[in-house]
This record gives structure tokens, C-alpha cells and sequence, in this order.
């Protein structure tokens, strides 16, 4: 409990550096509370994007199929046309407002980790700026997609792109947390002592 205390505390030191055991058990409440938000925030609009499809289905069954079993309904659009718009806002807003929150949350532990490393806190900005760049380009893909753009061959190009920018996001993400995982250097660098 310590550690999570001690983390809010030092929200804005990016000074200085941090164990292991310092950072991980405050990063891990952020993440979790961050998970359990972040998912208590999408669903609903999950739930309403699922029943304005189903409705458009049962309502046009010469356009969709609906079928159901004991333990789920799966929808089948064969032809969309007079299909209210999807809007994706209200999973991809929270997504994206949670992302800035952690990144807040996380900044100056996460430097004082790589700090204890003897690396400067900016390579984690790496993942932050293609998750966020990666949030903002699948936001007008799934616009344009809403504006039945998806027969431009443009649309595909676009889609790959933002697929790339995203598994490179994820791909830094992981290499970041494993250098964050790894053990500090020993004795003193260029950002201070070795925590005790």
C-alpha cells in the first residue's frame, strides 16, 4: 500500500528513481481500476450499437438475418442499405479519454523507472504517440466507413495502415514493459542514486 500511496504522491516528480518494487504494484492498481472503467464505460454503448442492429435486422428481414440460440444472437447484414449509421464515438471517446488518464496517471513513475535503468522517460512516448495516433486514424476510418466509403481503394490502404501503426504501438507497449520489469542499474547514474 505503500507504493501506491508513495505513486500518487510523486504524481509530478519525474525526478530521480524508482524500484521495482515501487512501481509495479502502483502501475498495476491504475491499470486494473483503468481495465474495469474503461469496460463499465464502453459496454452500454456496445449493448446500443448491438440492438439498433438487431432492430434494423427484425425489422428488414429481406436485408438480415437474425439467429438465435439458448446462449447468443448473432445478426447477419447481407444488405446494409437503409441501415442507420453505426456511431463508434462512444466506445472509441472513452478508450481515448481513459489512454490520456493512465498516460497522466503513469508519466512520472514510468520515467523514474527508466531513470533507474539510465534511460531517459521520453522512449515512453513511443507507445503513447502511435496508440494515439493509431485512436485518431481508426476514428475517420470508422467515419468514413459510416459514409459507405469502404468501396474506395483508399479505405483498405487507410485500414493496413492504421492495422501497422497499432501493432507497432502494441509491439513498443511490450518492449516497454519488459525494460520497465527488468532490474535497475546498480550504483548511481546520471539521475541519481541507486534507490535503496
Amino acid at each position: 500500500m505503500n507504493s501506491i500511496a508513495r505513486g500518487f504522491k510523486k504524481l509530478r516528480d519525474f525526478q530521480g528513481r524508482d524500484r521495482r518494487s515501487e512501481f509495479w504494484p502502483y502501475a498495476g492498481v491504475i491499470m486494473a481500476v483503468s481495465m474495469v472503467l474503461t469496460t463499465v464505460a464502453i459496454v452500454p454503448a456496445m449493448l446500443q450499437q448491438f440492438d439498433q442492429t438487431l432492430a434494423f435486422a427484425e425489422a428488414n428481414p429481406d436485408k438480415a438475418s437474425v439467429y438465435r440460440s439458448a446462449t447468443n444472437v448473432h445478426v447477419v447484414i447481407h444488405d446494409p442499405a437503409g441501415m442507420p449509421p453505426m456511431d463508434y464515438s462512444g466506445m472509441l471517446v472513452p478508450l481515448a479519454i481513459m489512454l490520456v488518464v493512465v498516460a497522466l496517471l503513469l508519466a512520472a513513475a514510468v520515467t523514474r523507472r527508466l531513470h533507474d535503468r539510465g534511460l531517459s522517460g521520453r522512449w515512453a512516448l513511443i507507445p503513447l504517440a502511435l496508440y494515439g495516433v493509431g485512436i485518431v486514424f481508426w476514428m475517420r476510418m470508422l467515419a468514413s466507413m459510416l459514409t459507405d466509403a469502404t468501396g474506395d481503394p483508399s479505405f483498405m490502404i487507410t485500414f493496413m495502415l492504421n492495422f501497422l501503426v497499432l501493432m507497432l504501438g502494441q509491439l513498443s507497449l511490450i518492449a516497454l514493459v519488459i525494460v520497465l520489469a527488468l532490474k535497475g542499474k546498480t550504483g548511481p547514474n546520471r539521475y541519481g542514486p541507486e534507490p535503496v
